[in-house]
């Protein structure tokens, strides 16, 4: 079945790959977990996939996060996991709310003053920025008269799991206008590693006028609006996926459609060798030859016969859904066949089909 979030709000994306569906069982849940290395990480190090109607753990550590197809496989099934090495603003899902009056954008870009893989207070978080007419908050002292503490016409709230918290910034006007107002000017949103009072820049925001043309002359953010800044993470810990498995079976219906195409030889004429034969080493002689039957329904007899109508092997195609069977081009006798005209006749529940192959010397 299809991958289901079970817990978490990361970002990536997943896909499962079948290598062997015999081992792949029937009707079990199994779960794909997230973990991290250090409490601290905000990306997965690694995952787990886990059966949880046995408590099996079928892939310990699988570390390929970048979607190579590279991992562990477990119960016939390889995980392709692709989930960003960085956090980020989104800037397609960020954006002023509906109805606000200014025709201006927002940028925010990460600023690498901690690694963006560090978890801290108010990282990582999305956040809302609501501008006013009057003061509603108070910058942090920077370095500089234009960037010194004053009273700011705009209030950061950060969106942590357990609630809404208050986000400080760094303001650097311009104009000494205690809001953004200009391309040139920028704030800085903070956040504080554990047990620490001294504010970490980590976003910083800008008008972003690129294609303003488009949308008219400035009206800079004021009373009321609000811009909302959706911030993606990768996986992480705490991010859980379950699926149900569906264990290989045989579709009759499907199987009399693909039988009504006929079985073929490969190769056919069979001239000399086969690409796909056994590599002769330390063998004396011709070898080991081979040709394969294809497009077979399971359970089947193939038989082989000479022109004259005299059976020279009979086949047997088990159960398995390869849908081919090999031939040493031998006769039932283990006798070399001899180069000429040969028909075939496949026989199954399904019907039956004839063809024929050509060996030449």
């Amino acid at each position: 079945s299809a991958l289901v979030r079970r817990a978490g709000s990361g970002t990536g994306t997943l896909d499962l790959k079948i290598l062997n569906s015999k081992d792949v069982p029937a009707d079990h849940v199994l779960l794909l977990k997230f973990h991290t290395d250090d409490s601290t990480n905000v990306r997965a190090d690694y995952y787990e996939l886990i059966d949880s109607s046995n408590g099996k753990r079928l892939i310990s550590k699988g570390t390929d996060l970048l979607g190579a197809g590279t991992g562990q496989i477990g119960a016939g099934l390889l995980p392709i996991v692709y989930t960003p090495e960085t956090t980020w603003v989104d800037h397609g899902a960020s954006a002023f709310r509906s109805g606000n009056s200014t025709n201006v954008k927002l940028s925010a870009s990460y600023q690498y003053v901690e690694p963006n893989n560090r978890f801290r207070t108010g990282y990582p978080v999305s956040f809302t920025i609501t501008f006013g007419n009057s003061y509603i908050d108070t910058s942090l002292n920077g370095i500089g008269a234009k960037l010194r503490s004053r009273p700011v016409k705009y209030r950061v709230v950060g969106h942590e799991a357990s609630g809404d918290i208050q986000l400080k910034t760094f303001l650097y006007d311009d104009d000494n206008d205690s809001t953004l107002s200009s391309p040139a000017e920028y704030m800085d949103v903070v956040s504080y590693l554990p047990g620490s009072r001294a504010p970490r820049v980590t976003w910083r925001i800008r008008l972003d006028t690129t294609g303003q043309y488009l949308r008219g002359p400035v009206v800079l953010p004021r009373n009321g609006d609000i811009y909302d800044a959706v911030v993606r993470v990768p996986f992480g810990e705490g991010d859980v996926f379950a699926f149900t498995t569906i264990s290989e079976r045989l579709d009759n219906t499907l199987a009399k459609q693909q039988f009504s195409n006929d079985p073929y030889v490969v190769p056919n004429p069979y001239v000399g060798f086969a690409s796909f034969e056994p590599e002769r080493f330390g063998v004396t002689g011709r070898g080991i030859r081979r040709m394969e039957f294809r497009g077979l329904p399971a359970n089947c007899t193939v038989r082989i016969f000479a022109v004259n109508g005299d059976l020279v092997q009979t086949l047997r195609h088990d159960g398995s859904t390869e849908g081919m069977v090999p031939w040493d081009l031998r006769t039932k006798d283990n006798l070399e066949i001899a180069p000429g005209l040969y028909i075939f006749h496949v026989e199954s529940e399904l019907g039956t089909k004839m063809g024929k192959f050509a060996v030449i010397k």
